[in-house]
């Protein structure tokens, strides 16, 4: 039987089934576990401002000129009096350190604190009214939706892998592509540039290319599950923040869904103005107002 409805489901709603998966919580487990960590993230992140809420977004805001900057002293002149052989590779070596906390060992600690989030009792008292035979697009990590509503795996994709796919699987990025990014090397005028410090603006390079999250390519290694959506007719969008870095998924749902005309319906948190960010985000992937409705999740709480 076809999917009549399609639930989109983002970090809200483990939220709401009281699971502490938000990024805040992630930065609390850091801090107990790895506070060095923590620093190194919070000072080369600039766009983080010790708001972990938007994590994947500052991802794309890496202080490359406080990386430089801080590199700097260990870029010891050819001509010093004291110059050792290590002197060739100690200024890679910090860039990479750097590039390497704020990318494989964030996520990797990442991984490792989303296999410790346990679903609590109370979810049980939180289970939310779905329609029958209906498909998921799931953001989230966690297993709620197939623990909480016996959903059997093919039924739920998550889109961006799941606790049980370990490091290789999970998906944790920003939306800042290639192309948008400005290419070191290319803002050097000289063509005598220290080796050194080429090899310096390489490694940051490959800090853009391993945070990015690559939503062509994610999309298109799931087309099967896009297209199983032709003969949906209502989307619910449940506790998804609508973020930029993840609208070109649902701006394929759109696409694929648009013959059938579905309705959306949009879940914000608890103030009117979550509702206009929500409203404003529909109509540039092709989702009119009028096949808008917002509500909060609370409204299909089984009772």
């Amino acid at each position: 039987m076809s999917a009549k409805a399609l639930y989109i489901i983002g970090n809200g709603f483990d939220l709401h089934h009281c699971l502490s998966t938000s990024f805040s919580n992630f930065k609390d487990f850091l801090a107990r576990r790895n506070p060095d960590l923590q620093s190194t993230i919070e000072e080369y992140l600039c766009a983080l401002s010790g708001n972990w809420a938007n994590l994947e977004e500052a991802l794309a805001y890496f202080d490359i000129d406080r990386v430089l900057d801080y590199a700097s002293n260990f870029l010891v002149s050819y001509g010093a009096d004291d110059w050792s052989d290590s002197y060739h590779h100690d200024y890679q070596c910090e860039i990479n350190e750097i590039v390497q906390a704020v990318s494989s060992r964030l996520k990797e600690e990442f991984c490792s604190w989303v296999e410790t989030v346990q679903i609590p009792d109370e979810a049980a008292k939180r289970i939310l009214k779905v329609e029958p035979n209906a498909l998921f697009l799931n953001f989230n990590y966690t297993n709620t939706i197939q623990e909480l509503y016996s959903r059997a795996q093919p039924q739920v994709l998550h889109i961006h892998g799941s606790v049980e796919d370990g490091d290789e699987g999970i998906i944790l990025g920003h939306g800042w592509s290639a192309a948008e990014r400005p290419k070191l090397n290319e803002w050097n005028e000289f063509d005598d540039i220290d080796t050194r410090v080429m090899e310096g603006y390489e490694l940051i390079e490959s800090y853009s290319e391993d945070t990015f999250k690559p939503t062509e390519e994610i999309i298109k290694r799931n087309q099967d599950f896009f297209a199983s959506l032709l003969s949906v007719s209502d989307v619910y969008v449940w506790g998804h923040s609508l973020s930029s870095v993840d609208l070109p998924y649902l701006a394929e749902v759109a696409a694929i869904t648009n013959a059938n005309r579905p309705v959306w319906h949009i879940s914000h948190y608890n103030s009117s103005s979550s509702a206009e960010d929500n409203a404003a985000a529909m109509p540039p992937i092709g989702v009119e107002d009028f096949r808008v409705r917002h509500h909060q999740l609370a409204e299909y709480v089984l009772i």
